[in-house]
């Protein structure tokens, strides 16, 4: 029998000690994609809180949403900077 516990222990802690945030993965689904874009973005990171911002302010649209309020039923808390970039 093949313990890999400990391996898939070591790739956790290594990337946590680094303080790395994971990459979004290539075959995410697109709310996957734009959580870990939620999660990761800075207040410091204008440009990224702008993109987050139009892309959100699409989506809102298309779904017929009035509120960002709504749209985070969808995808959660979304961060102030991303909500007030423009």
């Amino acid at each position: 029998m093949i313990d890999d516990s400990r391996d898939s222990a070591e790739v956790g802690q290594g990337s946590s000690e680094q303080g790395l945030t994971p990459a979004p993965k290539q075959n995410a689904s697109p709310w996957d994609q734009m959580r870990s874009r939620l999660d990761a973005v800075k207040p410091e990171d204008v440009q990224e809180c702008v993109e987050l911002h139009d892309k959100l302010e699409r989506v809102r649209q298309r779904l017929g949403l009035k509120t960002w309020r709504a749209l985070e039923g969808y995808f959660g808390p979304i961060p102030p900077c991303v909500k007030k970039a423009r």
